[in-house]
């Protein structure tokens, strides 16, 4: 079970500010009760096996991580043209994708609300 450092707010300030381990069954109970936060990864992340750099992503609503083989997928949207593979169509079409984040002790998350 994936378990990840983080910090969460219910109001966003700091008189109720929780640091601990979360695992992905309690970030998805927090976000489907309305919380949203930033998944903060080690500097990259995987979509369809291809390598893409960045430092973190959002979760919510629409974009609720969970675990799979002992990696944190988070299902969210690009633009096409942000993807390597992004197929034929219009650049700005949103394209939906799974994004597989490896798990180390990098990985922080963010959540506010609930």
């Amino acid at each position: 079970m994936i378990q990840i450092e983080g910090r969460h707010s219910v109001t966003n300030s700091q008189s109720d500010v929780e640091y601990r381990k979360f695992t992905i069954e309690e970030i998805q109970e927090i976000i489907k009760n309305g919380g949203r936060g930033m998944l903060h990864t080690n500097g990259k992340y995987f979509i369809n096996g291809i390598t893409y750099f960045g430092s973190c992503l959002s979760v919510g609503e629409e974009t609720i991580p969970y675990e799979k083989e002992g990696k944190i997928i988070v299902p969210t949207y690009f633009k096409r043209f942000m993807l390597s593979d992004g197929g034929d169509g219009d650049p700005e079409e949103k394209v939906h994708v799974e994004v597989e984040v490896e798990m180390n002790e990098d990985v922080f998350i963010t959540l506010v609300g609930a």
